[in-house]
């Protein structure tokens, strides 16, 4: 018999490889940022739905969390209770961060830090008992 050459194979490809992002480059004054695409299409995609951004299930789970410090008696919620609670918690914190994110950019940094989310509140006059200043 005639041996056969065999044929080489394609080494797998390892889980750990990741495939590479593209990215734009943005010009804003004198500065150059690095911006990943998909990021971009979160972004816009989240800006054009009208879903709630924070998953359902968690956030109930901490208003029970909540409503269990006040009173142990286990209380029941309707749902739309709940949503009302959750379109409200959502509003509050999309214009902080709004907010945090100008004071940031006031300081001419890109990242918003604690100290942007405290100014912000120190300035509503949001006394909240939990937020060390």
């Amino acid at each position: 018999m005639v041996k056969r050459k065999s044929i080489p194979k394609k080494a797998p490809e390892s889980p750990t490889k990741r495939k590479k992002t593209q990215t734009r480059i943005y010009n804003v004054g004198n500065r150059e940022f690095k911006v990943n695409v998909t990021t971009l299409k979160t972004i816009r995609h989240l800006q054009n739905s009208t879903s709630l951004c924070i998953p359902r299930l968690p956030f109930s789970r901490l208003i029970r969390e909540i409503l269990m410090e006040f009173d142990p008696i286990d209380r029941r919620i309707q749902v739309e209770a709940l949503l009302a609670l959750q379109e409200a918690a959502e509003v509050y914190l999309t214009y902080l961060f709004e907010d945090a994110n100008r004071c940031a950019h006031h300081a001419r940094r890109v990242t918003v830090g604690p100290k942007d989310i405290r100014l912000v509140l120190d300035i509503k006059g949001c006394s909240d008992p939990g937020f060390q200043p």
